[in-house]
């Protein structure tokens, strides 16, 4: 099937550094984590962590899709995963960007047992909304069968920047899955400014809702950053035939007009 990828290059004019490395692994059943190094010690207080995942081998399963990556100490990843039943074990190659703003404050915050429709992380101090993001991750613990709503989860601050959410889909899935959720907390100088939106939908075709969120002028320094999780009903597991993977995945792309267009794949068979 085609598959449609949207990115954006960001290009800092000074004053931040990212470290690009990447790593294989091919694990055994019982390991659940592991550490990577990075090439260059880094501050975790005004760093996070990007990732991106492929799996590798001719072994496959629901189960290693999703990791928590999170930094650890001055210099190494932390990578946790589900543990999970193929018997030949994991197999992935995984790159990695951390990204270092020294005029940023991160904080890092964690939960383990996720396992209801949302959960909020305290943050150890709060942030302001307003020029602050989320960068979040999460691993979905043991199970056989993972239900579509584990595939992705909608992260948010609340609370005034007490706290972040972390919301997956609503439904009553009896087979809903505990899971790991890492957040990284970026609060950017008083200059800069984020805003936040939201959008939901429900289309048998595709679907690009316009948010008017900037002003057009500014297209050319700002960047599109989505999270979304399936709200409502209740979807088909993953390996189940015709299974609404759609509402797992979607693009989220920023025109030259200051709006933002969030696209996803049309439903096969149900709508999520």
């Amino acid at each position: 099937d085609d598959v449609t990828i949207a990115f954006c290059a960001v290009t800092f004019a000074a004053g931040v550094s990212v470290q690009h490395f990447s790593h294989t692994y091919g694990g055994d059943t019982r390991a659940s984590s592991t550490l990577v190094d990075a090439p260059a010690p880094f501050d975790a207080s005004r760093s996070f962590v990007l990732f991106s995942v492929r799996q590798r081998g001719s072994a496959f399963d629901d189960g290693n899709d999703q990791f928590r990556v999170v930094p650890s100490g001055s210099q190494q990843v932390h990578v946790e995963w589900g543990l999970r039943s193929i018997a030949t074990g994991f197999h992935w190659a995984m790159a990695y960007q951390v990204v270092t703003m020294p005029a940023a404050l991160v904080q890092h915050v964690s939960g383990d047992g996720f396992d209801r429709a949302s959960h909020t992380l305290v943050l150890p101090s709060a942030v302001d909304p307003s020029r602050s993001f989320v960068v979040g991750s999460h691993a979905t613990l043991a199970l056989t069968t993972q239900p579509v709503e584990d595939l992705a989860i909608d992260w948010s601050l609340v609370d005034a920047g007490r706290r972040v959410r972390a919301s997956r889909a609503n439904s009553a899935s009896s087979t809903r899955s505990s899971m790991l959720l890492g957040a990284s907390i970026v609060q950017l100088p008083p200059e800069q400014r984020v805003v936040h939106a939201a959008v939901s939908f429900n289309d048998t075709s595709l679907v690009e809702t316009t948010l008017p969120l900037i002003d057009a002028n500014d297209t050319a320094t700002a960047v599109a950053i989505g999270t979304g999780a399936q709200f409502g009903g209740t979807c088909s597991d993953v390996a189940a035939a015709g299974a609404n993977i759609n509402a797992a995945a979607f693009t989220v792309e920023l025109g030259t007009d200051g709006s933002v267009a969030v696209t996803r794949a049309a439903p096969p068979t149900m709508l999520c």
